[in-house]
């Protein structure tokens, strides 16, 4: 069903420490010791680090290893670029993520492996975590997140952000879709929320409640080092979710489309997305105004029948089958659910 994992391990050093050669090495062997049953690479984006990581003796042994490739950026360009190089360069179809600090436990990828192989609707599925202190291991706790999208919907409204970064395993195509991390400045530091936030809205996720995923806590994260410019980016994507209204209404929404459309859920959630990027303006039939009102409340949504009233020129007609040009002749480009679906180019438009 899938060709195999990639995943991404973005680095930047301004030296090369001895804990952080160590730490690195430790976490490539999590990744590299996974039995999942399919076949894996570990893609190291090293972002302008000094000295280089492939000049490193230590990890000569490392970047030896078939599995292993290392991406190299000539000069720092910060973690969402890194990021994003890494997609560009993954060979296989599902992602992961995991800082050269933190690690994975055994099994984590073939319990996730294994729910997505059974609900082909699922796009991504995290873990729960442990939170590990190294400076004062008596901190160490486990952070239980376990649930389904609606769990999913549900966190993101009332904590933040729903997922361990460095515990999800996903479909590469819809970071395709989504574009890749944000690199809008709004959301600077806390980009995968901003991420998320767009994702849980159109596909279906999933938490296992497990600990599956170690995280190390330090004064050098992100998180620390800019506390603030973080809190400030989150609580811009916190609301920009909440405007949304009620999220819970989601799940039940996509499905009805996807019913409606003949569709599985995962298939209809990659037309929903792909016309909230591209159009305005959405054209529905009776049955699916309310469905396309939950999904689409940030967009203007019209009954078709009320088309020839209409100014704009260009529509995305939420319909099964092709667009009968001689019901509104007028409206010079309206694309329909069965046009996203021909098109080769991952739910784009042209």
């Amino acid at each position: 069903m899938f060709s195999g994992i990639s995943t991404l391990m973005p680095i930047f050093w301004r030296a090369a420490a001895p804990s952080g050669i160590t730490d690195l090495l430790r976490a490539a062997s999590s990744v590299l010791s996974q039995d999942c049953g399919l076949s894996l690479e570990l893609v190291i984006v090293d972002d302008g680090s000094t000295p280089p990581l492939r000049s490193i003796p230590e990890l000569h042994p490392l970047l030896a290893d078939s599995r292993v490739r290392i991406v190299t950026l000539v000069q720092n360009q910060g973690l969402v670029f890194a990021l994003n190089a890494g997609l560009t360069q993954a060979r296989y179809d599902l992602i992961a993520r995991l800082d050269g600090d933190d690690c994975w436990r055994p099994g984590k990828l073939r319990r996730q492996v294994d729910l997505l192989a059974t609900d082909p609707d699922l796009s991504l599925v995290a873990t729960s975590m442990r939170l590990v202190h190294a400076h004062d291991p008596s901190l160490d706790r486990d952070d239980l997140r376990g649930g389904g999208w609606g769990e999913a919907l549900e966190f993101f409204k009332r904590v933040g952000c729903p997922f361990p970064h460095g515990s999800i395993l996903a479909h590469k195509e819809v970071f395709e879709i989504l574009g890749g991390y944000p690199h809008s400045p709004p959301y600077t530091h806390c980009e995968d929320f901003a991420l998320w936030g767009s994702w849980v809205r159109f596909f279906k996720v999933a938490t296992l409640n497990e600990v599956l995923f170690e995280y190390s806590v330090s004064e050098h994260q992100i998180s620390t080092r800019f506390a603030e410019q973080q809190q400030r980016a989150s609580g811009i994507v916190q609301q920009s979710f909440l405007d949304l209204g009620d999220a819970s209404r989601i799940p039940g929404a996509v499905a009805a489309i996807a019913a409606r459309l003949d569709l599985a859920v995962f298939s209809a959630s990659r037309i929903l997305c792909t016309a909230w990027m591209y159009y305005d303006e959405i054209l529905v039939d009776a049955d699916l105004y309310e469905a396309a009102r939950i999904v689409f409340p940030d967009r203007a949504v019209h009954h078709f029948e009320e088309a020839q009233d209409l100014l704009g020129d260009r529509f995305f007609y939420l319909h099964r089958g092709a667009f009968d040009e001689s019901r509104s002749g007028h409206l010079r480009i309206v694309h329909t659910a069965e046009d996203l679906c021909r098109t080769n180019l991952k739910g784009r438009v042209k």
